[in-house]
């Protein structure tokens, strides 16, 4: 089971008024996924009731509506029923399916509901195709009676508090969406098709006209100039086209056409215009401000400090100025940290160097001492020396007439382990001969 499938299951809806629109965003939602279009008019209440007196075509089109839905819901049911019209257009049939199909919407809301939503469908025994408008009457906006308040701030734009409708520099993508969503809320309010006609703020006009009064004059008014003249030549142009050449004295003046929603631009054309001036005044914004920033020296927030010296400390110069009695690797306490590393390692590398190289002095001799060591593979090997000439002990086997240095206690404990391990191989293998020597029998001699 996919994430979004087990969201759709876990949600659920308490009756408060804040969650009206996502609640029924969701039912719109299930409904159309589950019956089409067909779905979406049975949450809204615009179903037709079957009733005698429905004329023959009219339920003949509903027929073909309902097929449609069934063929979403269960298409082997479908391919069933068309081969089956009389059983299919039987309105007793019609009449049941769609009875079963309005229950099967109530269970399915009140096993999302919770608290007080859960108890309203509990107690409703009414008509279930108007389920969504009791629910709306109980939880949704009209209960709390500021539907009345809604349409007011619609009217004054939607302001922020204490603020203008559109301040300077405000988003204008996101007001234009805040304004749209407030009509959408109204049409769905509305409920049925014919509300939403005759209902005031569900019209584009109505949008057009706050947008229009309210958006900032200093920034977009000559935006809007140029909005309302491309419709009035728009609109001249097609009068012509339709033949009526009346003369300038005819045409209605910028009052008469305040009045009249004819002379209206179309929400899309108003909401393209007013985009694309806002991108461009972030555009010269940007762009200015790249120009103002180019080629300015970074100032510090704190000023400026006065240069002080890292060798002395006195300020107003720096180390190697004439004027500095520093000497080369001399360093201030005040100077950084990784200066006087730097200036340490300095002063060690020159006294290094000062040292000059070593002297060769005599081969294998401690600086110091004037006796020369013995080339020990020299003197216990072969007499030979991998090294050769190159080697820097004295290769003289008992020439020299200078004591040799005893051994070190590593070599003297080496030699000991050396002659115990031999003593011990030469013990085992006396000890070996001589019990063989014992277990061989004796031949007798035989007698003459």
């Amino acid at each position: 089971m996919s994430k979004e499938d087990e969201n759709e299951k876990s949600w659920k809806y308490s009756g408060n008024e804040e969650e009206w629109d996502v609640f029924d965003r969701r039912m719109m939602r299930h409904m159309r996924k589950k019956y089409d279009y067909f779905g979406e008019q049975m949450w809204l209440g615009e179903i037709v009731a079957i009733t005698d007196e429905m004329d023959p075509y009219d339920f003949l089109d509903y027929c073909g509506v309902v097929m449609k839905a069934i063929e979403v819901l269960d298409p082997s049911e479908a391919r069933r029923l068309r081969k089956d019209r009389d059983t299919f257009e039987d309105p007793g049939w019609q009449y049941d399916w769609m009875k079963r199909q309005l229950r099967l919407m109530s269970d399915y809301i009140e096993s999302h509901a919770e608290g007080q939503a859960e108890i309203e469908l509990i107690n409703y025994d009414g008509d279930l195709r108007d389920i969504r408008k009791h629910l709306y009457k109980q939880f949704g906006a009209g209960s709390g009676g500021n539907i009345h308040e809604k349409e007011l701030d619609f009217d004054r734009g939607m302001p922020e508090k204490g603020k203008v409708a559109f301040p300077a520099g405000c988003d204008m993508g996101e007001k234009l969406r805040q304004l749209e969503s407030r009509r959408l809320y109204f049409s769905r309010m509305a409920g049925t098709a014919e509300k939403r006609r005759t209902y005031t703020y569900c019209q584009e006009s109505k949008l057009v006209r706050i947008v229009m009064e309210h958006v900032n004059k200093q920034e977009y008014g000559e935006c809007i100039k140029r909005v309302l003249e491309k419709v009035k030549v728009k609109k001249l142009v097609q009068n012509m086209m339709d033949g009526n050449d009346g003369d300038d004295s005819e045409q209605p003046d910028n009052h008469d056409r305040s009045f009249s929603d004819d002379w209206l631009p179309s929400w899309k054309l108003l909401k393209a215009a007013l985009l694309d001036e806002w991108m461009n005044r972030l555009l010269e914004k940007s762009s200015s401000q790249k120009r103002d920033g180019k080629n300015v020296l970074p100032v510090a927030m704190n000023g400026v400090k006065a240069v002080s010296c890292y060798g002395c400390g006195t300020p107003g110069h720096k180390k190697g100025d004439p004027v500095c009695k520093a000497g080369k690797f001399d360093v201030h306490s005040s100077a950084p940290q990784d200066y006087k590393d730097r200036m340490a390692k300095g002063k060690k590398r020159e006294g290094e160097k000062k040292k000059g190289p070593k002297s060769p002095g005599k081969p294998g001799a401690k600086e110091g001492s004037k006796d020369k060591k013995h080339c020990h593979a020299f003197d216990f090997g072969k007499g030979t020396c991998r090294f050769g000439a190159k080697c820097r002990y004295l290769h003289e086997k008992g020439g020299s007439s200078a004591k040799a240095e005893p051994f070190s206690p590593e070599q003297k404990k080496l030699v000991t382990t050396l002659l115990s391990s031999a003593m011990k191989r030469t013990a085992a293998a006396i000890a070996k001969k001589n019990k063989q020597k014992e277990k061989k029998p004796k031949i007798k001699e035989k007698k003459v």
